[in-house]
């Protein structure tokens, strides 16, 4: 008899988390753990239950998404973690792959998308939601600058999320282990790429530029 495939799911949405859940249970030869819903809690999980696949929201309270991941990886590399965001943003998803993910899908997608990318990971590909492909090859016709955002790191990308989703300085320090004086110094390095002057207009240039989800 075959050992199933343990899937974990991560959403801090319980009715949206047990949503994917219930998608995830038709597949074959799967065991679907409990639901876990922050990024501490899906760290904990993987190291007392070793799933195989790892279902994650990319905005959580907390530790974000990215962050989990990187943490989670760091303790098993073979791990597959499938981001799964309502941001339907290229720069956020080719992040979390730069991060390690195995692939990124929008909540928009709908059941089908999930399934596929847990077809294309279980068979050794990346996979992103089609909507994330298209953006990737119009950012390529027009040599990258579709966005403001195009100009940052991943890093400062990584931390325009954590500002527009309202985390305070320390907390952003404090999970990403820097001082508060460097995030400072990133925050109005950013401020200068962006052309922006406060935390709030980032958060609005963030949002519509689809790099955060509305909440």
């Amino acid at each position: 008899m075959n050992t199933p495939i343990k899937i974990l799911v991560v959403d801090d949405h319980p009715i949206v988390g047990q949503g994917m859940r219930s998608m995830l249970e038709s597949l074959s030869g799967v065991e679907l753990l409990p639901l876990a819903t922050t990024g501490e809690e899906a760290i904990e999980v993987c190291r007392s239950e070793a799933p195989d696949y790892v279902f994650m929201d990319v905005q959580l309270p907390g530790i974000t998404g990215i962050n989990a991941l990187k943490r989670i990886k760091s303790r098993n590399e073979a791990m597959k973690i499938i981001g799964v965001s309502a941001i339907a943003d290229r720069l956020v998803a080719n992040q979390f792959i730069d991060a390690g993910g195995a692939a990124y899908v929008t909540k928009q997608s709908g059941a089908g998308e999930l399934k596929k990318a847990f077809i294309a990971v279980k068979s050794g590909q990346q996979y992103l939601s089609d909507d994330l492909k298209a953006q990737n090859q119009e950012a390529g016709k027009k040599g990258g600058a579709d966005s403001p955002f195009d100009v940052l790191s991943k890093r400062e990308v990584e931390l325009v999320v954590m500002i527009a989703n309202g985390l305070k300085i320390t907390d952003i320090a404090r999970s990403l282990n820097l001082e508060a004086k460097t995030i400072n110094t990133y925050r109005y390095r950013i401020y200068e790429k962006v052309n922006v002057k406060t935390d709030v207009e980032l958060t609005h240039l963030a949002l519509r530029h689809n790099l955060v989800d509305v909440r």
